[in-house]
């Protein structure tokens, strides 16, 4: 678990490339990594481990994601994370999640139409 953190760190303190032409090669290359850790490989913790740690970096990555036309293919699986991630974790990256889903259904709004009443759902819920 050490290794995903300082792999996650590692990442994230060099996220500058999502500003480039490897913005896509990126996405190709780790979201689907990213996803598989939140949703798979990892369970949500509520007290700070590492675990807790490697979940936290990435949906900091994740959060820090540019929305421009490159991120449009991976719009629907990343709200998919982030609602997953938000129903399932601790309040602190919980937050994280929702500026994500803010984000994406300001900027991709016809893209999401259809994702926007289980999010409702979920608001009503809590």
């Amino acid at each position: 678990m050490q290794v995903r953190l300082t792999m996650a760190t590692e990442v994230r303190d060099s996220l500058e490339i999502v500003h480039s032409s490897e913005y896509l090669n990126f996405l190709k290359c780790y979201f689907r990594v990213f996803s598989t850790i939140l949703t798979q490989l990892t369970k949500p913790q509520f007290a700070d481990s590492i675990e807790h740690k490697v979940r936290n970096v990435i949906v900091e990555i994740l959060n820090r994601l540019p929305h421009s036309e490159v991120l449009r293919p991976f719009v629907q699986d990343l709200l998919k994370v982030a609602m997953h991630v938000l129903t399932t974790d601790n309040e602190e990256n919980g937050l994280i999640c929702l500026r994500i889903i803010f984000d994406l259904l300001r900027n991709f709004r016809p893209t999401l139409e259809a994702e926007v009443q289980p999010f409702l759902d979920f608001v009503c819920k809590v």
